[in-house]
């Protein structure tokens, strides 16, 4: 018997149903291109939250490019101006990026913006 017994933990309680849902289109779409051959699969599922609900509501998309590093801050920008001139109150904003070096350049870049 071993000395430990697996199991899922596949809810995400942090996550707003907007990013669960379109973190597993990612992946979805990753596997089918060939990307993640050997990844073992895992359920990734939203949690019913009513705050969580309110928040998908507020803000019902991602945004997304595919530009130059370069542009990334100046892409950043330009899509919170425009989230501001809509909901004209203050917001929240994800940024997520696969490589601390680039975070740390685009917190830079915005800062100097």
């Amino acid at each position: 018997m071993p000395e430990y017994l697996p199991f899922d933990l596949p809810f995400c309680v942090r996550c707003t149903k907007v990013i669960v849902d379109s973190i597993n289109e990612f992946i979805k779409n990753a596997k089918e291109k060939g990307y993640l051959k050997g990844r073992i699969d895992k359920s990734y599922r939203y949690f019913e939250n009513k705050e969580k609900d309110q928040e998908s509501e507020k803000y019902p998309y991602i945004n997304y490019s595919q530009i130059f590093v370069n542009r990334i801050p100046w892409f950043i920008e330009y899509i919170i101006g425009e989230i501001a001139k809509e909901l004209k109150q203050k917001f929240l904003v994800l940024i997520i990026t696969p490589y601390r070096i680039q975070a740390q350049m685009i917190v830079n870049a915005l800062k100097d913006k």
